[in-house]
């Protein structure tokens, strides 16, 4: 009965339970105001299935025969036994959670029994859900048709609950593009820790290996070739009379290190 994604339920002189008391018991509205003969098709199970008709059509008087005979239940197929499956109330009594509920209901209403919105309010009162019941004194059923009806305090329920769950998704979003775990997710934080453990050994692994293939090669060339250069000098000073001098020391440190890093990355 719960779904995350609603926001709210808007119920308009809703079927709460059709084993309640109104829909057990023959109502007025239904008598005489159906032919019998001309529903039997529709009655029977194994006729041909209908999902829709127009007002004009035959099965439109379906309505009122289950008013006269008093047996919604049996046309839903619904028995004692699992009754509280089909129940609203019944199944808040479990202690099935609902999202916030707005329902209104005319005390009036022949074609559904104001008991039905009132059980609901009752049992949504005892479970602790959020909602708002609005009985309309001496009104009765299809009062939503009229232009007049406004409805107001209904969609200002509805607006406040999508709007409140709205915030609740832009804070969640701000709270998210700072890098800050949402409250209600008691993982995030080490969830986060986690992570950071991870890039921090990523980065070092990187480093590593940025030392071991390049920075140490490069160095080892670099200082190779220098000493190369100056045990070259001592002994061709020791074996001839030469004297090895080195005109602009800067271009040849630097050209050591251009050689010695062409090398490193080969």
């Amino acid at each position: 009965m719960r779904d995350s994604k609603l926001r709210s339920c808007l119920a308009i002189y809703p079927i709460t339970d059709p084993l309640g008391d109104f829909f057990t018991t023959p109502q007025p509205l239904g008598k005489d105001s159906y032919d019998a003969e001309s529903l039997k098709a529709f009655i029977d199970p194994g006729s041909a299935i209908m999902t829709s008709s127009g007002r004009e059509h035959p099965r439109s008087k379906m309505y009122y025969y289950m008013l006269d005979k008093a047996n919604l239940a049996n046309l839903l197929g619904v028995d004692r036994g699992s009754q509280s499956l089909y129940s609203v109330p019944t199944e808040l009594r479990k202690g099935k959670s609902i999202c916030p509920v707005f329902l209104v209901h005319g005390d009036a209403d022949q074609a559904v029994g104001v008991e039905q919105s009132r059980e609901l309010a009752e049992a949504l009162a005892a479970s602790g859900a959020d909602y708002q019941y609005l009985e309309l004194p001496g009104i009765d059923h299809l009062f939503d048709q009229e232009a007049s009806v406004t409805l107001s305090e209904m969609f200002a329920f509805h607006n406040e609950k999508v709007v409140s769950h709205q915030d609740e998704i832009d804070d969640s979003d701000i709270l998210s593009s700072a890098g800050v775990p949402s409250a209600a997710d008691p993982t995030a934080y080490s969830s986060s820790s986690s992570d950071a453990d991870e890039q921090w050994e990523q980065q070092m692994h990187e480093l590593s290996l940025a030392l071991n293939l390049i920075l140490l090669p490069l160095a080892g060339k670099y200082f190779g070739r220098q000493a190369a250069f100056y045990a070259y000098g001592r002994f061709m000073e020791w074996r001839f009379p030469v004297r090895m001098v080195v005109d602009n020391p800067i271009a040849f440190r630097g050209s050591g290190a251009a050689i010695a890093t062409g090398a490193a990355l080969l």
